[in-house]
């Protein structure tokens, strides 16, 4: 659940440069990388900011 989590919000909220690319979505899907490879901590203290908007 995490790893689909963590690639809707990477996918969603990131802006559009930093997005991770399909290729990364599909290995974390699959369990063959991390997950905090396309969501880092600093990608919630940016999520956090942006709910106050």
């Amino acid at each position: 659940m995490l790893r689909m989590i963590s690639c809707v919000a990477a996918s969603v909220y990131k802006p559009p440069r930093f997005r991770p690319n399909i290729s990364k979505i599909v290995q974390v899907l699959e369990g063959m990388i991390p997950w905090s490879v396309i969501w880092g901590e600093n990608d919630n203290a940016f999520l956090n900011s942006r709910s106050t908007l």
